[in-house]
């Protein structure tokens, strides 16, 4: 190879690996700390970063606005008060005061991570001053790839989860006492005083197979078996004895519904007939009645003729000489009951009657024997 091939190669790396660092100082961002001095620090309190480091880009509402210089203890004689990220900000770019900072690391180990600068929208707030500085919190280590509401969900259920495990304990231990070994005798022994000891489900459980054991032994005698056999013969027997009987109503209901029409027949007829008669009787009776109706307005006419004083009949109703003679005739018939009264009486008394005969010398008085009869 001559020298001239061999400078020109070299001088063509030499142009390659400067065109390369120039890109690479552009992307992480050094050619301003390089070259000038448009920026300005910014501060950022974080308790316990992670996966940051220097280099690390800036952004706000997604642009890149600076880049983090360094990380620092902000008091190393207390390492819990937490640590400073000095981040280079463009100063083309104003930070209100009201930001906060977000450290996402580098998702599952990968790449590098980032500082997101939160403000809040529709607050009105001046520029951070320099040298200030805003609070920062850890963000999601998944690196955007989990949803952040997912893993507050996840948060939140295992949470829950373990208040429900805890909850769950003293139940756990009350289901260890009910399952516990409580033998039957130990139960029912009224001299065990030093730990009463109550009944649980292994009681129960014994019980319930004492209680089978009793059954099968009774319901294994012959003659209980012999028993339980007549008696659902009897029951067969009552059941055939029953299809009979229902047999025997069907047959009568039957019967009865027959019987039930021709009465209905029947009463449909008579209905028929007595509407016929008494179609007849109306007929015969309307005259009567016509005539009736004729004789009270008669009648009506009279009364009227003669409480108007028209006719014999009203000229006596309205003639008071008449009332006057009645009344003097009534009168007169009094007079005379009270005579025949007192002559009674002396006939009672005497046995005869006083009368008066006119003779030629004048009235002599006789008495007349009335014969009792």
């Amino acid at each position: 190879m001559s020298d001239t091939r061999r400078n020109v190669t070299v001088g063509l790396f030499m142009v390659v690996g400067l065109m390369a660092m120039g890109w690479l100082m552009t992307s992480f961002g050094e050619i301003s700390s390089i070259f000038g001095s448009g920026e300005y620090d910014l501060i950022m309190v974080i308790k316990r970063p992670s996966g940051i480091g220097e280099g690390a880009p800036i952004y706000l509402s997604g642009v890149q606005v600076g880049r983090v210089t360094s990380l620092r203890f902000k008091d190393a004689a207390h390492l819990d008060a937490g640590v400073q990220i000095v981040g280079a900000i463009k100063k083309e770019y104003v930070i209100p005061q009201t930001a906060t900072a977000i450290v996402q690391p580098a998702g599952m180990g990968l790449g590098r991570g980032h500082v997101d600068l939160v403000v809040p929208e529709g607050v009105d707030a001046p520029p951070l001053p320099e040298g200030e500085e805003i609070t920062g919190v850890m963000g999601n280590p998944w690196g955007g790839m989990i949803p952040d509401n997912l893993l507050d969900s996840t948060e939140r259920t295992v949470a829950q989860f373990g208040n429900f495990v805890e909850a769950l304990t003293p139940v756990a231990h009350d289901l260890h006492k009910l399952f516990e070994q409580h033998p039957m005798a130990e139960v029912d022994n009224p001299a065990s005083t030093a730990r009463k000891i109550t009944g649980n489900l292994s009681t129960v459980i014994e019980r319930f197979d004492i209680t089978l054991k009793a059954f099968n032994d009774t319901f294994a005698d012959p003659d209980v078996k012999a028993g339980w056999i007549e008696m659902f013969a009897n029951v067969r027997q009552m059941s055939a004895d029953g299809a009979e009987a229902l047999a025997s109503i069907r047959v009568a209901a039957a019967q009865l519904r027959i019987d039930l029409q021709r009465i209905a027949e029947k009463l449909e007829g008579g209905i028929d007939d007595t509407r016929t008669h008494m179609s007849q009787i109306a007929g015969d009776i309307r005259p009567v009645l016509e005539h009736a109706s004729t004789l009270a307005a008669s009648l009506s006419r009279i009364a009227h003729a003669t409480e108007q004083g028209e006719g014999t009949m009203g000229m006596v109703m309205k003639d008071p000489r008449l009332y006057e003679s009645l009344l003097l005739a009534s009168e007169r018939l009094v007079n005379l009951i009270d005579r025949l009264d007192r002559i009674f009486q002396r006939f009672e008394a005497n046995g005869a009657i006083g009368v008066d005969v006119k003779t030629g010398v004048g009235p002599i008085r006789k008495n007349f024997n009335i014969p009792q009869g």
